[in-house]
């Protein structure tokens, strides 16, 4: 029966199609000019995850630049915790960029010297 089944899947594994290439198939936003990267944030849980992104948002609010918890991707990792790292969406290009430039080498607290950069190439993070 393994056998047979083995074959079977084999055998149609050549017809399945990539579903990207289906003219039906939904577009992938590939412009990811409007999004920065922060690196280096403290390491956090859940709850502290949110103060951060809270101190961040005011931050960027001295230098009149908005931002909401909206706008703020923080990956957690399986237990909970984040890994040093913050998405954020812009409201153009050139405040992403503006965004990333002022939180480049800024010193965040004794232990944390931030890192930022602009994603603006979707083939470079994939």
């Amino acid at each position: 029966m393994g056998e047979h089944i083995r074959s079977a899947c084999g055998t149609h594994a050549l017809t399945v199609e990539d579903p990207r290439k289906r003219t039906d198939a939904p577009k992938l936003d590939e412009d990811f000019s409007k999004y920065f990267v922060i690196n280096n944030l403290p390491i956090c849980d859940a709850e502290k995850s949110k103060k951060l992104c809270q101190l961040l948002i005011k931050l960027y609010q001295k230098k009149d630049i908005t931002f909401s918890e909206s706008d703020i991707t923080m990956p957690l990792n399986s237990q909970g915790m984040t890994e040093g790292v913050a998405f954020f969406l812009a409201a153009s290009e050139e405040k992403a960029k503006l965004a990333a430039a002022i939180m480049n080498n800024y010193q965040f607290d004794k232990k944390h010297l931030l890192s930022a950069s602009q994603i603006n190439d979707f083939e470079k993070i994939m």
